[in-house]
């Protein structure tokens, strides 16, 4: 694929275009012609990019993807990078996330996908007999962190930590024990980062 600056210019404006169109109108009524009208691009030159509009989704997820994956490495390296890469990664992400959520194709879709993704990663870590249960609980409460991400400034470790408690201690009917809820919090602090996910 080129990557001169025209190309890469020309890439982001048909996505653009996608995304803008999502807001107000189902992905399997959007046409070609619909990507054409919103933005200044011929024909000829969208189909120098992509084949269909399938093709765009299908591009955009697999980038949110290796975006994760970046910095999932880079946190493992420097855990300190958490809170500000996960704001920055989050922003940048949210219009496409946002937007992919909108679409179920054979291929695409965005909340399955983070849902197996978050999944094989559990069992890359963890071993025994109720090892797939865990992996779908735990997959689902990922997800589901993931794709009501705040994208306040005021997100960090705690913040984090302080939605899963809750969670864990609700689900063991245990959500008022206070004392509890500190000494989780108190051992969550400092927790290094997870190793990188390679599988896919």
């Amino acid at each position: 694929m080129p990557e001169n600056p025209q190309f890469l210019r020309t890439d982001k404006a048909i996505k653009q275009a996608l995304i803008t169109l999502l807001r107000t109108k189902p992905f399997e009524k959007i046409t070609v012609q619909d990507i054409l009208d919103e933005t200044p691009v011929t024909r000829s030159t969208f189909y120098k990019h992509y084949h269909d509009k399938y093709e765009i989704v299908e591009r955009m997820q697999e980038e949110l993807f290796i975006s994760q994956l970046e910095l999932r490495i880079a946190v493992h390296k420097n855990p300190h990078l958490l809170t500000p890469a996960l704001i920055n990664v989050s922003k940048q992400n949210n219009e496409i996330t946002e937007a992919l959520l909108k679409v179920h194709t054979e291929k695409v879709d965005i909340r399955k996908a983070l849902a197996k993704q978050s999944a094989d990663y559990y069992r890359s870590m963890a071993d025994g007999p109720t090892v797939d249960i865990e992996a779908e609980i735990f997959s689902q409460a990922v997800t589901a962190f993931q794709l009501s991400f705040p994208s306040s400034e005021d997100f960090s470790f705690e913040y984090m930590h302080g939605i899963y408690i809750s969670v864990f201690l609700r689900l063991l009917g245990l959500g008022d024990d206070e004392e509890l809820r500190k000494t989780l919090a108190k051992k969550a602090v400092g927790l290094p980062a997870p190793p990188p996910n390679n599988n896919k």
